[in-house]
């Protein structure tokens, strides 16, 4: 299978961009099914139980907890407890029972801007507790403050690129070029060892597994369940926890799949802008160099990007370049090396490019994935 533009594929061989892989199987990986995915509850924290600092900013933004415990895109009530008035907001959004109660890709008019809804939309929206300043930001944090730090993670360093290349696993790479949401376009199949080799040799292919990837589970014994294990042990010990981004109980929550990620890339390759919903986020490089660019996603960047698509209603794709050129107006321009730490918050606009072939790995977590 495959996706015209982005891949073809022979008999013999996959061409990824200008990337040509031998012997590789195409695989186009879809989401799993609502029944087959146990992690996710639609349970959602109230506005009584949020900690006293973040409901001062969500007042300040105009949230009431009226508003706040209405459902909105990400977290939603059964279509039947919906009152007459919510059944009207969310059908003229573009809702339908049916894809309401599937939790499948939102309706177009979640991936407008503000200024670009119709005033019927307005209304809706309004309706549903969103105003211009909440729609598309609500959880953005009031100070945009990505940190870089210091993290030492010694079960994780030895595992760099040597590493990667002597496990004997079967793993999905990408085009490392793509300029749209890379999380649903084709994956193909090809050797750990192969692929390390090609990134040597200058590939552009990109091996990024993250979020609900449904090909993770047959690696996760191998590196998954370290990094849940050996990056929450250090994060819980960092710098994170005093300034309070790493709470208290991240500590007792388990961890699933869907709460690590890792990153193999080389020179040039970039996972282009977007953001992502989760609560905590934090990227870790254990080689090479990555230079990443993060832009407030609050009042200041209101209307200026627009949802092009997006991922399960857990991350949104732009279709712009930030990377090249001059620096968007409030951009923050970052550079990591091995060892360096980056919490990124959340629904953060941000883009990445390794500079150098890199390893990376990641630990995530997003409060509705728990029961609260």
């Amino acid at each position: 299978m495959f996706i015209t533009g982005i891949a073809q594929v022979d008999d013999r061989q996959c061409t990824v961009g200008n990337n040509s892989i031998p012997d590789c199987q195409a695989v186009l990986v879809e989401e799993v099914d609502d029944e087959e995915d146990r992690y996710y509850e639609e349970d959602v924290i109230s506005w009584d139980e949020l900690p006293l600092e973040r409901k001062s900013y969500y007042l300040s933004l105009g949230w009431t907890r009226e508003k706040w415990n209405l459902p909105d895109e990400y977290h939603m009530r059964h279509w039947r407890d919906l009152s007459e008035e919510q059944l009207k907001a969310v059908m003229t959004l573009g809702w339908t029972e049916e894809n309401w109660t599937s939790g499948d890709d939102d309706p177009d008019a979640y991936s407008k801007t503000w200024g670009n809804l119709t005033p019927e939309e307005v209304d809706a929206a309004t309706v549903l507790g969103y105003s211009r300043e909440t729609w598309h930001t609500k959880a953005a944090i009031e100070d945009f403050s990505p940190i870089v730090f210091p993290l030492s993670i010694p079960e994780l360093e030895s595992m760099n690129l040597n590493y990667l290349e002597a496990l004997e696993v079967k793993v999905g790479v990408v085009d490392g070029t793509a300029t749209l949401d890379d999380e649903e376009i084709v994956r193909y199949e090809i050797a750990m060892s192969e692929y390390i080799k090609l990134l040597r040799a200058g590939s552009k292919l990109y091996l990024k597994y993250e979020d609900h990837d449904p090909i993770k589970a047959h690696i996760s014994s191998t590196i998954g369940s370290k990094i849940l294990t050996y990056m929450r042990d250090a994060l819980s010990k960092s710098p994170l926890r005093d300034m309070g981004y790493y709470l208290d109980k991240y500590d007792k929550w388990p961890l699933f799949d869907e709460n690590y990620s890792f990153f193999v890339g080389g020179t040039n390759t970039s996972t282009p802008m977007h953001y992502d919903v989760d609560d905590f986020n934090v990227l870790w490089l254990v080689e090479g160099r990555k230079r990443v660019v993060l832009i407030p996603n609050d009042e200041r960047t209101i209307d200026r990007y627009d949802c092009v698509s997006s991922f399960a209603g857990h991350s949104c794709w732009t279709g712009e370049n930030i990377l090249d050129g001059p620096l968007p107006e409030f951009a923050v321009e970052v550079e990591l090396g091995p060892g360096d730490g980056l919490f990124i918050p959340g629904k953060t606009w941000h883009a990445v490019k390794n500079l150098e072939p890199s390893v990376a790995y990641g630990l995530r977590i997003e409060s509705s994935q728990y029961k609260v």
